[in-house]
């Protein structure tokens, strides 16, 4: 039985072996899908943060570049062709852009924006007005930060002198919010936008985040790198292991990196939900065998412990006869014998007869006489004549099949 229980919690002890190191490479898969998915996302909204940097500066050149903007407040034609180019740039990055604006250096001044500048069919709002103190004329193109708003500045140039202008005003966070839309998952996966100095400058996350390992991140997105990290979070005072997949992109003239993160609790508590579920399985299952093997095992000791006192009291019985008892197996060899049929065959004692062949029948000429006497009642082999150093003798014996020491006899 302690064998048993050996090898069936060796078992058990391998089953859990293998558990784990199933589970702990599925886990690993898991990261290593969830990474690339991670990396797959952000290189695409990375690629199209590029091309809006690329070609947005261009674009706002080219309205510049397709008009004498110097004439934009004295020639009517020149107001009218400027102002519609104005307003299909300002439809194709509206994501972005919330208001456009052109000034010289004689205090003019127009403003062009959108009631509601999320859409494309909303009311056109333009201002045009001469501004009491002149403003200050910036000589190249430059992205500044004033009162809590970005404004993308391109000056005006007229023989390679700045004399005015053109000003977008542009609100990252709309613009961040607009394209993380589709892949903002909550809790399971959100994004968020971290400068090269370190600062996260947006995140969609509704959650109270401190990120680790800021500073790593901003070494990578200074040299260019694209690429994941597993790092720590304290996610409303809870620290948390995430995954973080970061695009090092440039946008208005700012080094921005683009992350992706997900947490790993998700997949370890699915990993261990499942594996609880099969460790509880196997250990009832194991458990269950175990009880089985103890029932047949008590029910054979059971088994056992009275076959022995049967077979004691057998031997016993055997002993006290007062006839001569034989018990051989199937090749004729004696197992156990009383001293009755010890004196009859004159053998010393008992034991003596043990592994002895027992005596084929010996039946002499005088077996007609017990036959005449005996009638056909009876079977001429159930006679022996056993000759004697003075005479000889004459058994009746009966013969029956027994089981003895768990072998037929």
């Amino acid at each position: 039985m302690r064998k048993i229980l050996i090898i069936v919690y060796s078992a058990f002890l391998m089953i859990m072996l293998l558990n784990y190191i199933y589970y702990k490479n599925l886990y690993n898969k898991q990261i290593r899908y969830i990474s690339e998915l991670l990396d797959r996302q952000v290189q695409i909204v990375g690629l199209s943060v590029d091309n809006s940097n690329n070609t947005f500066s261009s674009d706002l050149n080219q309205i510049m570049f397709n008009e004498d903007l110097s004439l934009f407040f004295t020639d009517n034609d020149v107001h009218f062709r400027t102002k519609e180019r104005m307003k299909l740039f300002f439809i194709k990055y509206q994501s972005f852009v919330t208001a456009l604006k052109v000034y010289d250096n004689n205090k003019h001044e127009f403003t062009l924006k959108k009631n509601d500048p999320e859409s494309t069919s909303g009311e056109w709002l333009e201002s045009s007005y001469v501004l009491r103190e002149q403003a200050a004329i910036i000589e190249k193109e430059e992205l500044i930060f004033d009162n809590n708003k970005y404004s993308y500045n391109l000056p005006v140039l007229q023989n390679n002198i700045a004399t005015g202008n053109i000003v977008a005003t542009i609100d990252f966070k709309r613009y961040f919010s607009e394209i993380f839309a589709e892949f903002n998952l909550k809790d399971y996966q959100w994004q968020w936008v971290v400068s090269d100095s370190g600062q996260i400058i947006y995140d969609n996350n509704e959650n109270r985040i401190e990120y680790s390992r800021l500073e790593a991140i901003a070494r990578s997105i200074a040299s260019g790198s694209v690429e994941h990290i597993v790092h720590r979070a304290v996610i409303n005072g809870k620290a948390e292991e995430i995954i973080s997949s970061f695009y090092s992109t440039q946008f208005l003239q700012r080094e921005l990196g683009l992350v992706f993160s997900a947490p790993t609790d998700f997949f370890q508590k699915y990993i261990i939900r499942n594996s609880l579920f099969i460790v509880l399985g196997t250990l009832i299952l194991v458990q269950f065998i175990i009880f089985i093997f103890w029932r047949y095992f008590r029910q054979q000791k059971a088994e056992m412990k009275r076959f022995e006192t049967s077979e004691k009291m057998f031997v016993k019985l055997i002993e006290e006869m007062p006839v001569g008892v034989i018990i051989h197996n199937r090749n004729r060899e004696i197992i156990k014998a009383n001293k009755a049929a010890a004196d009859l065959y004159s053998y010393p004692d008992e034991s003596a007869m043990k592994d002895k062949i027992f005596p084929e029948t010996s039946v002499s000429a005088d077996r007609d006489y017990f036959l005449k006497n005996f009638g056909d009642s009876y079977n001429p082999d159930q006679f022996i004549i056993i000759k004697k150093e003075i005479g000889e003798i004459v058994l009746f014996r009966n013969s029956i099949t027994v089981v003895f020491i768990g072998e037929v006899s």
